[in-house]
């Protein structure tokens, strides 16, 4: 294994004699959110104070040093590696396993070089495993082959392709990589065949054309469903794929993840016509899978066989299904008026819920008269569900050429300038910096924009806030650097102290209930509040307004359409938590944003960890998770004992 040589490495390594002695136990008599340098370590990192938490790499109490390590993998900073390269002299393995993360998150080059200089000596079982999915977030191009090398002859028990998985989806590797992921993936244990699966599955532009046997045999065997979900959204990168093929793994699985992901390769590889995925729209599968292969549906073209059979069985489905199809429909009708009337019809029906009327608006884009219609729902009195929807469609039509020139498009605008809805100035301003669109050219209203910016409440309108001054930037032809959020909202200590770790919070939904065990320690910002918020009943009554087959659940917005959210920022907590199946996180419009939205991953999301806070996982229940649809209630959220405990 080649050693790399820097004076840093001299001075932090070669010259150290003995491990950090400091492994005095925590107190007794205080609990960990007790102590107040373990407040104060996490305070620091709460103000993105490098400086501040330094101290507390060093402290006697190995509690405050594991707050302060783990707390600097939220702090992405270079300037902490030379720090965190002497805690690895800790003698507390887990300390020391956060460390490693911390320098994986700084993803500088440098970092890369001290862990692959001190893992000869690690004997951690733990801390390798960081070590290796740290190494994959800073090697870069030129020193991969060293320590792909290395890789190749780590155990696998010690998951050493979380490796390839980071470095691939940066860009770096090749086909060794993709040959030492499929050796892992028929002898190595379930975690590392995780992380050879998505490498192969997320790394972009990866060819596994030569390989599609050796793919496919995998898939076959696999005998894990998470690996197996992974292994399947792989098909994407097989050109060799067939048809016949990718029809008889659809029909042979026994997971609706499998079926979804699968689906997906299928149609990235245009393998499928419209026609095709017909069988699926039946009853007896998955309402996800149903609603995923009727959404990919809608959008290709039908011959008229395929059109008078849709037309003939619409009302066979249900009603949300109906919502979805109908688009299809009018795009290959050839007299869309009387589909065009019953649009309206439906979207007018007392009763109907809002998340369906959104879809029938979104049918409305293939109607240029629509216009003024769609421009009424605009009115700050609709439903933020419809009034959002509305918006969306009106800027497609205008971007797809289905705009009647007869009306003009800055008076819709200057609308939604004078209604000042959070979500309709998001979907305006990021039309304006829409570079095909060349407003830079033509729009003249860059002073209103500037004036509105100065109006926004932030930091609850921040996303929109934003995308404002995009906007403005790129029509002013200048660079626009996203700010960076103030801090605004201090952790209530009192609500960690108080919370016993022997409890649960029991989520009762329309669908059913389940439970989530909180990870206080990990993303303590995340917890407190959440467990503020729902004492005060924040979240009873919210709706899931947003499920993406496979991937996620989103719910908990105030506003029912993904823009509410309250007049405070929390800063991201993205430490040492994976992103697995049932992984509960906040959700996000760009670091230090996050709110009371919350969402919850149908399986291994690996892409999410390090840019969302992670708090903790559903314990019991996650059937429930997996069978919630888009509008489904979250009647009320508690704390409850656990059972487990």
């Amino acid at each position: 294994m080649k050693h790399y040589k820097s004076n840093l490495l001299s001075s932090i390594f070669l010259l150290s004699l003995f491990l950090f002695s400091c492994t005095c136990e925590p107190s007794a008599e205080l609990k960990y959110f007790e102590k107040e340098d373990v407040q104060a370590a996490i305070n620091a990192v709460e103000h993105r104070s490098s400086e501040a938490l330094l101290p507390f790499l060093k402290h006697p109490d190995q509690d405050v040093r594991w707050a302060a390590a783990h707390g600097a993998i939220s702090l992405n900073d270079s300037s902490l590696i030379a720090p965190l390269a002497n805690a690895l002299l800790d003698s507390i393995p887990k300390i020391r396993r956060e460390c490693y993360l911390a320098l994986g998150a700084t993803g500088n080059v440098r970092a890369s070089e001290i862990i692959f200089e001190i893992l000869p000596k690690e004997k951690d079982k733990d801390c390798r495993k960081a070590a290796w999915y740290a190494l994959g977030k800073t090697c870069n191009a030129a020193d991969f082959q060293n320590v792909f090398l290395a890789a190749q002859e780590e155990n696998a028990q010690n998951d050493p392709a979380w490796f390839l998985y980071w470095t691939g989806v940066r860009g770096i590797g090749g086909g060794e990589s993709i040959k030492l992921a499929l050796k892992w993936l028929k002898e190595a244990p379930v975690e590392n065949r995780l992380g050879a699966a998505h490498f192969l599955s997320r790394t972009p532009n990866l060819s596994l054309d030569q390989y599609d046997e050796a793919l496919i045999k995998a898939y076959k065997k696999e005998e894990d469903m998470e690996v197996k979900i992974a292994l399947a959204l792989a098909f994407r990168n097989d050109n060799m794929l067939s048809k016949e093929t990718a029809l008889s793994l659809i029909v042979d699985a026994k997971d609706e993840r499998l079926v979804q992901n699968l689906f997906r390769a299928a149609w990235t590889k245009g393998l499928f016509s419209a026609a095709d995925v017909l069988p699926w729209l039946g009853e007896q599968h998955h309402p996800l899978s149903r609603k995923l292969v009727a959404q990919w549906m809608v959008d290709q073209p039908w011959d008229r066989s395929l059109f008078d059979l849709m037309s003939a069985q619409l009302k066979t489905y249900g009603e949300e299904m109906q919502s979805i199809i109908i688009k299809g429909i009018l795009a290959n009708s050839q007299n869309k008026a009387p589909w065009l009337d019953d649009v309206r019809q439906r979207f007018s029906l007392n009763g109907t819920p809002p998340h369906i009327k959104a879809n029938y608006l979104r049918a409305l884009i293939h109607d240029d008269q629509a216009i003024p219609f769609l421009s009424t729902l605009l009115d700050e009195s609709q439903d933020k569900v419809v009034s959002t929807s509305a918006i969306e469609t009106l800027v497609e039509m205008k971007a797809s050429n289905r705009w009647d020139p007869a009306i003009d498009f800055e008076s819709i605008i200057d609308m939604v300038l004078e209604l000042k809805d959070i979500a309709q100035i998001y979907t305006i301003a990021n039309h304006l910096s829409d570079p095909s669109m060349n407003y830079k050219l033509t729009y003249k209203g860059v002073a209103k924009l500037e004036l509105l910016a100065q109006e926004l409440e932030l930091p609850r309108a921040m996303e929109a806030y934003i995308a404002l001054q995009q906007a403005i930037a790129y029509l002013n032809g200048n660079e626009y650097e996203t700010p960076k959020p103030s801090y605004n909202h201090p952790i209530n200590f009192q609500v960690l102290e108080d919370f016993d770790k022997r409890q649960a919070v029991l989520v009762n939904t329309s669908r059913g209930s389940f439970k989530v065990k909180l990870n206080p320690k990990g993303a303590p910002g995340s917890v407190a509040n959440f467990l503020l918020e729902l004492e005060a009943g924040t979240y009873d009554g919210r709706t899931f307004h947003r499920v993406v087959p496979n991937f996620v659940v989103q719910g908990a917005c105030p506003r029912g359409d993904g823009f509410g959210g309250p007049n405070y920022s929390l800063r991201t907590e993205a430490g040492a938590q994976t992103y697995r199946t049932g992984t509960i996180g906040l959700a996000s419009a760009g670091k230090d944003t996050e709110g009371i939205q919350w969402f919850i991953t149908h399986s291994p999301s690996p892409h999410l960890e390090g840019n969302y806070s992670a708090f903790g996982m559903v314990s019991e229940g996650m059937d429930v998770v997996r069978s919630i649809q888009e509008g489904d209630q979250i009647i009320s959220v508690e704390l409850v004992n656990s059972e487990n405990e």
